[in-house]
C-alpha cells in the first residue's frame, strides 16, 4: 500500500485552530480508514466519524504527540460541524463517583478563575498526581476552547482491586452496573498474551473480570453522563483496540454509531512496522476503523 502524506495545513488556516491551543500540530504520516481500506485526508476523517454517536480516542498514555493530536480531533470536530458546546468528552483517568469535583474544577478552569497547574490540581485533589497528568493539557484545553463536557468515567481501583481479588459478587450491588459482563474469548485471549504468563489461571480470571468491569462501567458512565450529540472517550487502546472491550460495550448500550480512532506516535517506526499495522489480524480483524499515524 502507498503511503500518503496528509496535513492539517488546511484545516488550521480555516479554522485556527493552532492559534487557539497554543500550538501547531505536525502533519501526521497517514490517516488509514480501515473501513474503506484506503489512506484518507483529515478533512476526510472529520467527515467521517459521527457527529451523532460516539468517537473512541484509543491512546498510549503519557505521550505529548497524541494528546496534542485528540486536542486538534476534538476542537476541529466541534468546529467543523459547527457544533461549539456541543462535545462531552469522558476521560478514563477520571472516576465517575467524583464528578462533582470535576465538574467543579473544569467550571473554575473554564471561566479562567485557575490556570493551568491549579486546574490539574483541583482534578486529581493532588498537586503531584495533577503534574503527572500534564502532557494531556492539550487535549483538555481543546474541551475548554469549544464549551464542552468533561467527564469521569472509570471505577475507583480499590472497587477493581476488591473485584479482581473477592470476585463480583463480593462487590454492593449500587457499583455494577446493568450492563455488566465478561468480555468477548478474543478478547480474553489477547489480554493472556499481553499478560505475558505472568499470572497463573486463577489470577487471570480476576484481572480479566476487573478490565471487563471497567469497560463496562465506563461505557454505562458515558452513556449515562454525555448529554452533548458528539461523545468522546479518551481510553487506553488496549480497551478499544479490534473495537472490543470498551467499544464492544458501547455498541451493546446504545444505538448510536461508534467509531474507533487509534493514535499511534511513529517517529520511531520504520515502513514496514507501519504497513503491518494497517493490514487487518487474521482473528481479530482491524485495528481501528481510523488509524493515525504522528
Amino acid at each position: 500500500m502507498k503511503l500518503i502524506l496528509v496535513t492539517f495545513a488546511m484545516v488550521i488556516s480555516l479554522i485556527g485552530s493552532g492559534a487557539i491551543l497554543g500550538s501547531e500540530l505536525s502533519a501526521p504520516r497517514a490517516i488509514y480508514d480501515s473501513v474503506n481500506q484506503r489512506y484518507i485526508s483529515y478533512v476526510d476523517l472529520l467527515n467521517a466519524l459521527p457527529v451523532d454517536g460516539n468517537i473512541v480516542l484509543g491512546e498510549y498514555h503519557y505521550d505529548s504527540e497524541i494528546h496534542r493530536a485528540q486536542g486538534f480531533i476534538i476542537h476541529d470536530m466541534a468546529v467543523h460541524h459547527r457544533l461549539l458546546g456541543g462535545v462531552s468528552v469522558s476521560w478514563e483517568f477520571l472516576d465517575y463517583v467524583n464528578q462533582d469535583r470535576t465538574e467543579s474544577a473544569f467550571s473554575r478552569y473554564l471561566n479562567n478563575r485557575t490556570d493551568s497547574d491549579q486546574f490539574l490540581t483541583e482534578l486529581f485533589n493532588s498537586e503531584e498526581r495533577g503534574a503527572k497528568h500534564s502532557p494531556y493539557l492539550p487535549m483538555l484545553n481543546a474541551v475548554k476552547v469549544v464549551g464542552g463536557e468533561l467527564h469521569g468515567v472509570n471505577a475507583e481501583r480499590p472497587v477493581k482491586r476488591q473485584l479482581r481479588l473477592e470476585g463480583l459478587d463480593s462487590l454492593d450491588p449500587s457499583l455494577v452496573p446493568p450492563n455488566m459482563r465478561l468480555g468477548s474469548e478474543d478478547y480474553l485471549q489477547r489480554f493472556f498474551d499481553a499478560m505475558g504468563g505472568h499470572v497463573n489461571g486463577d489470577e487471570l480470571a480476576g484481572y480479566f473480570a476487573a478490565q471487563s468491569y471497567t469497560d463496562c462501567v465506563m461505557a454505562f458512565q458515558m452513556e449515562e453522563q454525555s448529554r452533548h450529540p458528539i461523545h468522546f472517550l479518551v481510553v487506553g487502546s488496549f480497551h478499544s483496540d479490534y473495537n472490543d472491550g470498551v467499544v464492544a460495550e458501547l455498541k451493546n448500550l446504545s444505538s448510536l454509531p461508534t467509531a474507533t480512532v487509534k493514535l499511534i506516535n511513529s517517529a520511531d517506526m520504520g515502513q514496514q512496522e507501519i504497513d503491518q499495522l494497517v493490514i487487518p489480524h487474521e482473528v481479530y480483524g482491524p485495528l481501528a476503523d481510523f488509524i493515525v499515524l504522528l
